[in-house]
């Protein structure tokens, strides 16, 4: 779920949305979505909720990329970069989950497969392909 829908049917109180971006250690400008949300049930919480989405190996900002009905249309053509994933972290401070997408997204994006299909993950592992054979 988008964190402004999720965050608030948990009992948060959204306080306001900005389109941001943040340097990957790669030098890669990431487009991304902060979200302020508080809580004050017992006594005042504050959460910084940083998220975008990767549709078929592109960073988007936010839903409208993938949402409707040409979205849930079927892959006839069998398109392996065919998927969205939302990338969500959360804090109580906005430099920790700008840190913390700063150190990871790299790494997560290297398990999806990008633009043109390729899982750059899968040239680190190595797989036990049977009769105790190893092959990358």
């Amino acid at each position: 779920h988008r964190p402004e829908v999720c965050y608030v049917a948990g009992g948060w109180v959204h306080d306001n949305s900005i389109k941001s971006n943040f340097l990957s250690r790669s030098n890669k400008q990431i487009p991304c979505l902060l979200h302020r949300f508080h809580k004050s049930s017992v006594g005042y919480e504050e959460i910084v909720v940083l998220n975008f989405y990767v549709l078929n190996g592109w960073i988007i900002r936010s839903e409208s990329g993938f949402s409707g009905l040409g979205w849930r249309t079927p892959n006839i053509a069998g398109n392996p970069a065919r998927f969205v994933a939302q990338v969500q972290i959360s804090s109580g401070l906005e430099n920790s989950v700008r840190a913390i997408a700063r150190d990871i997204t790299g790494r997560i994006l290297s398990f999806f497969p990008d633009e043109n299909g390729i899982v750059q993950a899968a040239n680190d592992f190595r797989v036990e392909t049977g009769a105790g054979r190893m092959s990358r």
